[in-house]
């Protein structure tokens, strides 16, 4: 899911996966262990993308968050929370 430097994302079409691809790289500069990012990679894409990488930003509602990450799936709230304190959602702020 990671842009090439010819795709053009605008606010309007930048999916839950673009922005998690921008996280990726924004953590990548904040002298976190390439420990840690391997594990966020590998939890973005193997438990964020395939289920809401697709959903534009614009979209995406509580209840698909909640829904998908329940504590019955791979997911649960307090791992969804860790993303949130780690700068996740700061992105989509600027």
């Amino acid at each position: 899911m990671i842009a090439s430097a010819q795709e053009m994302v605008t606010p309007s079409s930048a999916t839950v996966g673009h922005l998690l691809d921008e996280w990726l790289r924004f953590c990548e500069t904040r002298g976190l262990t390439p420990k840690t990012i391997h594990e966020y990679r590998w939890h973005v894409q193997k438990g964020i993308v395939p289920v809401l990488g697709g959903i534009p930003i614009v979209e995406l509602t509580a209840k698909d968050i909640d829904w998908n990450y329940s504590p019955s799936r791979t997911l649960n709230s307090a791992y969804i929370c860790g993303l949130y304190r780690s700068g996740l959602f700061e992105l989509n702020r600027r």
